[in-house]
């Protein structure tokens, strides 16, 4: 392992072992059970990146934390389906049935057990007793399946759920088409969370969505879509004694200097926690002085996706795809923009992940292979084309790119969407090249599903080789995450060049001192904290 992975990783080993239907695994889910209390701990309160800030002093009452991202995590607030498939901060309004630690490892969040019957292809789950949505109305097995099968109905849950049923007044059956080494993690994000059979009905799924009454510790109080949340104390959380907070509230910060400013703030305008994978924006904080841990793990690439399933575009064409992948000197985007927290990407998979490429050897900076790849192409003259870059890309290194981009003859105009533009873009399609973040999740295939799904068609304007839909298929099919499949998914895409990869990626936190027991940089995707065992000391 390279310096700058272990300066920046530290403490953190990730295991990255899921464990699927039919078998345990590191959190050993089938037949698992919790108590559902407080995240495992982390490695301490470290300025240096790694586990998640801890404390042994006594937790206080009162006060709010306030959190700022690059990411409109406010558009689609209380509808779980409306929120799937993205990736999104954990909403402290609702819960879900299990949390996956970034290990790999489960506890029980809402189940309070689970049994995996491969032979039935159904996972049985008794759920805590004593749980009420915030309107009041229990939470037992009616409405965890009600949920469920709306979900279903809604088209918008993984293909194998067939639905849920009750089978007791704690206890449901959910029923799979078969069982995937992908079951227990997607059941673990907020995408999947519950809400209020009778709020929904009553009122209406407008008024659900923006008014929603979950089981979480916190309830939305006011929301505006493009700027904020404010989430208020739920008074009758099942969580005894949780959570200490009076509010939680998330801003919506596309700018990063802007994020830099509220960091530093003591204000009105000051916010508790920036999370960030941009390099410049870390150390900015870092080196402002402003009292702050930094919590860091690595958790992806940045790539570029170009518009290769549109057939009169010139990506289209393997050899001008290859030719962007020879063009960028990524030695020298993370030398000057890096700042201790990028890397070159040589492939898609970070190393530690289950599917990282010992020697890939398709990438190396070669402006003149480059061109001589567009003449084969057709294009000596080059082309002129666009680069839509995502609020999860330094702009700088992006445009960079347009630099080396032109000196091998394509001229490209740069867009910036916002994130409601960008979610557009990913599932209606663009033309030219599309740069935003592989994120690399624990299960890997479903790092796949959520880039480059063959189902629901996320990324719609990259074309999908004729070999990935079977090899996906049967990469989510093994008990266990295998090395040997995601490998081949990833040969396949690096092969065709339908995403290429630019730079390896960091997830960072940086939270203020007086912020305790987040539980940030313990749980999957990373966007998950515990907002119940969060509190302040000032």
């Amino acid at each position: 392992m390279s310096k700058k992975y272990i300066v920046v990783l530290l403490v953190i080993t990730l295991l990255f072992t899921l464990a699927a239907c039919g078998g345990g695994g590191g959190g050993t889910p089938q037949g698992g059970s919790s108590s559902g209390g407080a995240a495992p701990s982390g490695s301490g309160n470290s300025s240096g990146g790694g586990g998640s800030q801890t404390t042994t002093s006594e937790p206080k009452y009162g006060g709010l934390i306030r959190i700022a991202g690059g990411a409109d995590l406010n558009a689609m607030v209380g509808i779980p389906w409306d929120l799937f498939p993205a990736v999104t901060q954990s909403v402290p309004w609702a819960d879900s049935f299990f949390l996956e630690t970034l290990g790999g490892e489960y506890t029980g969040a809402l189940a309070e057990s689970w049994e995996v019957d491969p032979e039935k292809s159904e996972v049985r789950i008794k759920l805590k007793e004593g749980i009420f949505f915030t309107d009041g109305t229990p939470y037992n097995a009616e409405a965890a399946a009600w949920n469920l099968n709306t979900q279903v109905a809604s088209g918008k849950l993984f293909y194998s759920f067939k639905g849920a049923e009750v089978r007791g007044e704690y206890e449901l059956a959910i029923l799979l088409e078969f069982c995937w080494n992908g079951f227990f993690p997607t059941m673990s994000t907020h995408c999947y969370s519950h809400i209020s059979r009778e709020n929904y009905e009553k009122n209406g799924e407008d008024y659900a969505r923006m008014n929603p009454h979950g089981t979480g510790p916190f309830t939305p109080t006011e929301v505006v879509p493009g700027a904020y949340a404010r989430y208020e104390r739920n008074d009758s959380y099942w969580r005894t004694g949780k959570p200490y907070l009076d509010a939680v509230e998330i801003l919506y910060m596309p700018d990063a200097m802007a994020r830099v400013a509220a960091m530093n703030s003591t204000g009105a305008d000051a916010v508790d926690v920036v999370s960030t994978n941009l390099g410049e924006q870390v150390q900015q904080i870092m080196d402002s002085g402003a009292p702050v841990n930094r919590i860091s793990w690595s958790s992806g690439s940045i790539c570029i996706y170009p518009s290769s399933a549109n057939a009169d575009s010139p990506f289209n064409k393997l050899e001008v795809r290859q030719a962007i992948a020879y063009a960028i000197d990524r030695e020298a985007l993370c030398d000057a923009r890096g700042f201790g927290v990028l890397w070159p990407a040589d492939q898609v998979i970070p190393e530690g992940f289950k599917g990282h490429l010992s020697n890939p050897n398709y990438f190396s900076y070669d402006p003149a292979k480059a061109k001589d790849l567009l003449a084969q192409a057709g294009y000596p003259n080059g082309f002129n084309s666009t680069m839509h870059v995502m609020t999860s890309v330094d702009r700088d290194i992006a445009v960079a790119m347009q630099k080396m981009f032109e000196d091998v003859g394509i001229k490209m105009a740069m867009e910036f969407p916002e994130s409601g533009a960008a979610v557009e873009l990913r599932n209606g399609g663009w033309e030219g090249l599309m740069c935003h973040v592989f994120t690399a999740l624990s299960n890997t295939v479903d790092s796949y599903y959520l880039q480059y799904d063959i189902y629901d068609q996320f990324n719609v304007s990259a074309w999908r080789p004729p070999d990935m839909e079977p090899t996906y298929l049967d990469a989510r099919l093994t008990e266990y995450v295998e090395q040997s499949w995601v490998e081949k998914l990833q040969k396949i895409t690096l092969d065709n060049m339908t995403i290429i990869p630019v730079y390896f990626t960091s997830t960072n936190y940086l939270i203020r001192k007086t912020i305790h027991d987040t539980g940030f940089g313990i749980w999957s995707t990373g966007t998950v904290w515990l907002p119940e065992e969060a509190w302040r000391e000032d």
